[in-house]
């Protein structure tokens, strides 16, 4: 089977198998940016990415 074939195989049930880690961090990240207020418009989502990642780990 070609990678793409194994990929899009893989990619057709990641959501609605069960997957432990990523729903922890479904949780961890709701709960973690719950804290903060986020009121922008989608340019300038690349400097809310980077203002998250600064205020999380730094």
């Amino acid at each position: 089977m070609s990678i793409k074939k194994s990929y899009d195989s893989w990619s057709e049930q990641y959501d609605i198998n069960e997957n432990k880690t990523r729903d922890l961090d479904q949780k961890v990240t709701i709960k973690t940016l719950s804290r903060f207020v986020f009121d922008v418009e989608e340019k300038d989502f690349p400097r809310l990415i980077s203002f998250v990642f600064e205020k999380l780990w730094n």
